[in-house]
């Protein structure tokens, strides 16, 4: 009778399926009759229509022992039977073999007589205690291999484990890190807002009493009254102009930025640092700012804009302060515009298509250069120590060369 349809891990393919070139179709059943494999829907529509009542037919798990012991038995040369063993060859062989192989060979037996030689041998309890040492042995390198995996899957496991202990050690480090910079920064802005607080502050106080003196001057005639508003008038300006001046020799630009070296970074464990740059700066201009021919210049720092990467002599056409001691120049020899720091340290440079010929501010980040040849408008983003050209202004119907540049933000 046909047995029920098992699921199986055989990987034999079912044949009518194959045929089809539907590949990787698992075999569930096999037929010794046909010698074929079908898998559950091909056994009902393609087998059971030929052989109703076949009783050969058995799970392709079972089935592999009696394919193993068919193939044992049969020659893979000539696929016939092997009815012989040649002793000299230590071989099985059919009868096509012994023809064309073995028909010089001697002795040449038959399976009954191999088998009763066999009996009456020792080689044969010598091979089956072999092949006993052979199983044995086999089971104890597959349990070694067993335990390898086992030693395997537990260092993996605890690596595993290790790497999440680091990634936690590492986060609540870096948490102290930032903790600490956040700490300082909010420190150092607080210091930088305190002073600016307590300027405006001064100047909203003058200017109240300022605004006071004004009204009370256009509303009382008493000469007495008006001769002690006059003098407290007085008094307020000079103080107003001292305070003017004050700003302008201590007036500070303040920027704060934080810092990092990638390659630390990656060395060690580390966040950078805050750091607070500090320039001097001259406050709007006013009616009471020192005028220009009354101020005096002094000398605070000289450094050379050669660089190693040039190839000619520098010859510098504009020069652009910005804040955090950020220095734009413009080298026309080797049309370039070079970064520096305030203390002469190169940072970086941008390579122009033309001779820039003269450069302005634009705003804290931005600087724009004029190109000579070109008649074009190169604007530099300078947004900390390092620049890119954002966009190009090329200056149509001007037949001469350009040479200067100038910015100026209400016409926008």
């Amino acid at each position: 009778m046909p047995l029920l349809p098992q699921k199986t891990n055989d990987l034999f393919p079912c044949k009518p399926c194959e045929s089809k070139r539907k590949l990787n179709i698992p075999a569930e059943f096999w037929c010794k009759e046909m010698n074929t494999y079908f898998c559950s829907i091909c056994k009902v529509s393609m087998h059971d229509a030929i052989h109703a009542e076949c009783e050969y037919i058995m799970e392709s798990s079972k089935s592999a022992m009696i394919r193993q012991n068919s193939l044992l038995t049969e020659c893979r040369m000539h696929n016939e039977r092997m009815e012989f063993y040649c002793e000299e060859h230590m071989l099985p062989a059919c009868n096509k073999c012994i023809i064309l192989a073995h028909n010089r060979c001697t002795p040449v037996i038959s399976p009954e007589d191999f088998g009763i030689k066999r009996r009456e041998s020792t080689r044969d309890t010598s091979l089956h205690k072999d092949l006993r040492y052979c199983v044995d042995a086999m089971d104890i390198l597959s349990k070694d291999v067993d335990k390898q995996i086992q030693s395997l899957t537990r260092d993996k496991d605890l690596s595993l484990q290790s790497l999440t202990d680091l990634r936690k050690e590492i986060e609540k480090q870096y948490s102290a890190l930032e903790k600490e910079l956040t700490e300082k920064l909010i420190t150092s802005f607080k210091v930088e807002i305190e002073k600016r607080n307590k300027s405006r502050q001064k100047c909203k106080q003058l200017m109240v009493v300022m605004e006071n003196t004004l009204a009370l001057s256009n509303e009382d005639d008493d000469a007495a009254r008006t001769m002690c508003l006059y003098t407290k008038g007085q008094g307020e300006v000079n103080a107003c102009k001292e305070f003017i001046q004050e700003l302008e020799t201590t007036s500070r630009s303040t920027s704060l930025s934080h810092e990092f070296d990638l390659i630390d970074t990656m060395n060690s464990i580390t966040m950078g640092k805050i750091v607070v740059h500090q320039h001097q700066r001259g406050p709007p201009s006013t009616k009471y700012s020192i005028p220009l021919s009354k101020r005096s210049l002094r000398e605070l720092k000289r450094f050379n804009i050669q660089v190693s990467a040039d190839k000619k002599k520098c010859s510098a056409f504009g020069i652009v302060f910005l804040s955090g001691g950020r220095i734009v120049v413009g080298d026309n020899a080797n049309r370039k515009v070079k970064l520096f720091t305030e203390n002469g340290e190169f940072q970086c440079d941008v390579k122009l298509s033309d001779e820039p010929s003269g450069l302005c501010l634009v705003d804290d980040c931005t600087v724009a250069v004029i190109l000579v040849t070109d008649r074009t408008i190169s604007v530099i983003d300078v947004p900390d120590l390092s620049m890119s050209v954002s966009s190009k202004i090329h200056i149509s119907n001007i037949i001469e060369n350009c040479l200067g540049v100038t910015y100026n933000s209400s016409f926008l």
